[in-house]
């Protein structure tokens, strides 16, 4: 286990995405052909690559707070509209996209296609591209983090160790009410052409410690400094992909600045 993930006795529980998402900029259902539900093609083919991009997440007692920035790159002149996906209206706080350096205005839109997406919302706006263009997109916004409503998995042993007993449903329930999870989609990137070229993700911690969290998947992270850090390169996400991070309430204040 890396250094500052302490627990290793893990509630074998459902699993359920029950907090608020922040995810990778993806192509809304309303640009996609799909059929039962899957996606399985685009109206016009799809010639825009993300060449890179840079998500930094930073997170407090109540909030995360979520700066990425993606480098996109057109194989021919083409005009898209493009989007971050929620779960409700209210769910993106303070949504900002900036292309190559200029603040654009953005739209919330309802998903209206039923079947074509796990989301009921969208942020979009309008990207156009010239033939081997290339656009630096920015997108600034918070998500309030909240309390496990849902069961999923998480760390228990240390409410196991204070009750000194099994993982008992009422043992489970308590570790839910103290944990808080943080989630970023990255299954979105794969709407664009191929994979993408490199995939950094950075998790920072402000006025809490490190050693509040109890669980962070996928596994192929990096401790640098008090940093949960992924990179990735030629990357082709996966939903099984996806950053889900759960931390211990209990622990936001040990060893904190």
């Amino acid at each position: 286990m890396k250094q500052f993930l302490k627990v290793s006795v893990f509630a074998s529980m459902a699993l359920l995405s029950i907090l608020p998402s922040a995810a990778n900029l993806g192509l809304p259902p309303d640009t996609r052909v799909s059929v039962g539900g899957r996606h399985i093609g685009y109206a016009q083919p799809n010639q825009i690559s993300m060449e890179s991009e840079l998500v930094k997440l930073r997170i407090t007692k109540q909030k995360c707070f979520v700066d990425a920035t993606f480098n996109f790159k057109a194989g021919q002149a083409q005009e898209i509209k493009t989007g971050f996906p929620c779960n409700s209206a209210t769910e993106l706080h303070k949504f900002h996209a900036i292309v190559d350096g200029k603040k654009i205005t953005s739209r919330l839109q309802a998903q209206t296609a039923a079947g074509t997406s796990d989301y009921r919302y969208w942020h979009t706006f309008d990207l156009s591209f010239k033939s081997q263009q290339v656009h630096a997109v920015k997108v600034t916004y918070y998500n309030i983090l909240k309390g496990a409503t849902q069961k999923m998995p998480i760390a228990v042993s240390r409410v196991l160790e204070e009750q000194e007993q099994d993982a008992t449903a009422d043992a489970e329930e308590k570790a839910l009410a103290l944990s808080r999870e943080v989630v970023y989609v990255v299954e979105t990137g794969a709407d664009w052409k191929g994979p993408i070229g490199r995939c950094q993700i950075e998790v920072s911690f402000d006025g809490i410690s490190p050693e509040c969290v109890v669980s962070v998947s996928p596994k192929d992270w990096k401790k640098v400094g008090n940093k949960i850090v992924w990179d990735l390169k030629n990357f082709s996400p996966q939903k099984t992909d996806n950053i889900r991070i759960v931390l211990d309430t209990r622990r936001f204040a040990i060893n904190s600045n």
